[in-house]
């Protein structure tokens, strides 16, 4: 009974927003069985060739088996297309078809038994990745960033099917204190590795792959901000590109009259030594004061989360170093936000 008063519950809620669909997609052909219909002894079999295809990594040969099952309404088909289509690193990219597939599985299986259906845990994902397109927008369809909308999609995937990214996604776009941004590499003296075209460009594809929300960058010697307008160039308008490495009040006025999204005060070094932390405390409270462009705080330790708070700035940052494991990530941000009373 529990079960099923929570699908009831969830299930009101969602019905309004899953017959959104954007109007530009109307004009989408849809997929067709093409020429290579013959080489299968069915949908399933094409279904079955497809995912090994795709599991091995050989989209070229996946695309057409699958397109032949997805044809036929199989349901793996559909959403292994769009994982492709969604792939950053592939030949074949096409953000539009992903999102496309993904709106056509979520408006039809959006209430499979999040119990008893096998389906369901790949409902969840596509509704997570549909909601990321929602939360984004996808300029090539018209598709304008829709922060409600997305929430409602992440809402149904976390709640209805327990889907734990959901659950995390969800987390981010409500409480709007949970940003992932790559660091532009700084070596030490400024020198062109932190400059560079080529670790711009590196660290934006990075960016674009994992959905994270921008790019962080740091003030060379006498006011160099060579690296901010280089990934000012690769990252606007869709992501994230602050200033950090300002440890005098005249070098963050400098990074203030740029067109950054933040400045940042305390953040690690590149071999990860921070200023003192009450240096860091002095800075983000007279900017908070004086100031209107967002102010981050590096915590040195949890313990200096709600310390920060305090102080008035707008962000806290906390560091977690590349190749952490999710669980490990997850258990950081719940003490951080435990720290702050917020509940993730």
């Amino acid at each position: 009974m529990l079960a099923e008063r929570r699908k009831s519950s969830v299930m009101r809620i969602f019905r309004q927003t899953i017959g959104l669909t954007v109007a530009a997609l109307l004009v989408a052909a849809p997929v067709s069985a093409g020429a290579g219909t013959a080489q299968f002894r069915s949908a399933e079999d094409a279904l079955q060739q497809g995912i090994g295809a795709y599991t091995g990594g050989y989209y070229e040969m996946a695309i057409p088996a699958l397109e032949v099952a997805a044809a036929k309404n199989l349901f793996l088909a559909r959403y292994y297309l769009a994982r492709i289509y969604a792939d950053n690193q592939s030949a074949h990219t096409d953000h539009a078809k992903a999102y496309f597939l993904y709106q056509q599985l979520a408006n039809d299986y959006a209430d499979v038994d999040p119990d008893d259906d096998r389906r369901a845990p790949f409902v969840a994902k596509a509704l997570t990745a549909l909601a990321g397109y929602v939360r984004r927008g996808l300029p090539e369809l018209g598709l304008k960033p829709n922060a409600k909308r997305a929430g409602e999609y992440l809402h149904h995937a976390a709640i209805f099917f327990n889907d734990e990214d959901a659950q995390f996604e969800l987390a981010k776009l409500q409480q709007h204190d949970i940003a992932v941004l790559f660091a532009v590499p700084d070596a030490g003296d400024r020198s062109d590795l932190a400059r560079g075209d080529d670790s711009i460009r590196t660290c934006a594809d990075l960016v674009i792959a994992t959905g994270a929300d921008g790019l962080h960058t740091v003030m060379g010697k006498g006011g160099d901000l060579t690296a901010f307008e280089k990934a000012l160039g690769a990252m606007k308008p869709d992501r994230i590109v602050g200033i950090g490495g300002l440890f005098t009040r005249h070098a963050a006025m400098t990074a203030g009259e740029s067109d950054a999204d933040y400045i940042m005060f305390g953040e690690p070094g590149p071999n990860g030594q921070t200023q003192p932390f009450a240096e860091t405390l002095d800075m983000a409270s007279w900017w908070s004061e004086v100031f209107t462009v967002p102010c981050v705080a590096h915590a040195t330790g949890l313990d200096k989360v709600e310390i920060l708070a305090a102080s008035g700035c707008d962000f806290i940052s906390v560091r977690i170093d590349a190749g952490t494991a999710a669980d490990t990530v997850r258990a950081i941000l719940e003490r951080a936000s435990r720290a702050l009373q917020v509940t993730i």
